[in-house]
């Protein structure tokens, strides 16, 4: 840490470090990104703006705050919105809008109270790639902010490791039970997704270590 940088200083370079190999990552595959949002409100869209020739690769993102918002726009399924399906087909609406070769949703609840029984923190992240779609589930802790922020982390963490995986990812999907057990990797549970897209296994990680 250089000397004088405060915690914020510190987690902007940070940011803006994975800002620079997700741009890079993509320009070196001629990718592009599109977002769904839901509780960060444009705050995924916002960071990827910052990243180094954004205008490349980011072709910009859709907030769908309100629940028939999603519904109308999106194109999810009337019922909850906070599940790996509403994710799934935020993803899929906003990848034909856009065109994108990457796209990623977020919807969950920022808190502080739960919402329609569903605790406060717990966040579905959804990340397509062509017609192949993985989602994973948070469950962060703190006030709205600290959860929005963490939310923002772990989509730019999410979509650095797609750019990373193979081009082709229909053909190395991981089928459930293949993995074997270790602590640093999540762990699968069930969970439904949308029925017309090929997926992997659904994961679970505890968010709450990443704060």
């Amino acid at each position: 840490m250089p000397v004088g940088a405060g915690p914020t200083e510190v987690r902007m370079t940070d940011s803006l470090s994975r800002l620079e190999l997700l741009a890079a990552l993509l320009q070196e595959r001629g990718w592009t990104i599109a977002v769904a949002e839901s509780l960060t409100s444009g705050a995924i869209a916002s960071e990827l703006g910052r990243g180094p020739e954004a205008a490349s690769w980011f072709l910009g993102g859709i907030v769908a705050y309100a629940s028939r918002t999603k519904f109308d726009i999106l194109g999810v399924s009337p019922g909850p919105v906070v599940s790996p399906t509403a994710a799934c087909s935020m993803a899929a609406s906003a990848a034909e809008l856009f065109g994108s070769d990457l796209t990623l949703a977020a919807t969950g609840v920022g808190g502080p109270g739960p919402q329609s029984g569903v605790a406060a923190g717990t966040t579905w992240l959804a990340v397509r790639r062509r017609d192949h779609v993985e989602t994973h589930v948070f469950h962060f802790s703190g006030l709205p902010e600290r959860v929005i922020g963490q939310t923002v982390d772990e989509a730019v963490r999410l979509l650095i490791r797609a750019c990373r995986g193979p081009r082709d990812p229909g053909r190395s999907r991981t089928e459930p039970g293949s993995l074997t057990d270790r602590p640093t990797e999540p762990r699968p549970v069930s969970a439904p997704v949308a029925a017309d897209l090929a997926t992997t296994p659904t994961w679970s990680t505890d968010g709450q270590s990443a704060g």
